[in-house]
């Protein structure tokens, strides 16, 4: 003879909708934490000359959104990229000063080359390209 148990659950998928929303919001949280410090990090190794590189690095939701104001194209666009979901954020990394790419593969003694790679290695595992020029 054999014994039939059933057991029935009751708001278990408003919980772990719940939960979802919980580590949505704390993994778009430690991203923005992260995205910060790499952007600090950026800013300390970026060589300097005027101050203009250095002090040109900002984040974005958009790819687009930072643009260099006297030539208004964007040079360098790192994405930052969470696991993939349309509910997490994505953001991007950005220098808008049209010599970024020149110091980047090294030409300048202060910094070595692909050192915005090496920085953001440090804080994102990116897949794919790191660091993307845009025109």
């Amino acid at each position: 003879m054999s014994a039939k148990l059933s057991i029935e659950l009751k708001g278990v998928t408003s919980a772990l909708d719940a939960v979802e929303q919980e580590v949505i919001q704390a993994t778009n949280q430690a991203l923005r934490i992260n995205a910060l410090q790499a952007q600090s990090a950026l800013q300390l190794v970026t060589p300097v000359k005027t101050g203009r590189a250095r002090g040109s690095w900002s984040i974005s939701s958009k790819q687009g959104e930072a643009r260099d104001s006297a030539n208004g194209f964007m040079a360098v666009s790192a994405p930052l990229l969470p696991p993939s979901s349309t509910q997490y954020d994505v953001l991007y990394l950005t220098n808008g000063v049209p010599y970024i790419q020149d110091l980047n593969m090294g030409r300048s003694n202060q910094a070595p080359a692909r050192f915005i790679e090496g920085t953001v290695f440090k804080y994102f595992n990116p897949k794919g390209v790191a660091v993307q020029v845009i025109p």
